[in-house]
């Protein structure tokens, strides 16, 4: 799936479970083969990224995904096990650090 595919729409497309991450604490998840490319990735300390492409392996067993930074543009790829949870935001967060801080501030995590 390239770049140029259309982009899932979240709202409507159910959660595979749970994950929890540092700094963040239990958010939704799906399992690497139910990935679409347009859906935003949630990482530790709240990093999200933007898949871009995603690539089976030739058994299925897993998948090379390509993401794109949110706060930095930096586009990576990372191999996950299809079986493997994560982490999936609402929304990209540009400047989620700021965010988790204010909310520490505010006293609501």
């Amino acid at each position: 799936m390239e770049d140029g595919a259309s982009s899932s729409n979240i709202s409507n497309r159910k959660y595979d479970g749970k994950t929890t991450l540092q700094s963040v604490g239990e958010v939704d998840a799906r399992k690497a083969s139910n990935l679409k490319v347009g859906d935003i990735i949630m990482y530790n300390y709240g990093h999200t990224a933007k898949i871009t492409k995603i690539e089976p392996s030739k058994t299925g067993k897993t998948f090379n995904v390509t993401t794109k930074s949110s706060e930095s543009g930096y586009i990576g790829e990372r191999k996950y096990n299809a079986n493997s949870m994560v982490g999936i935001a609402e929304k990209e967060a540009k400047n989620y650090k700021e965010q988790m801080l204010l909310s520490f501030k505010k006293g609501k995590r």
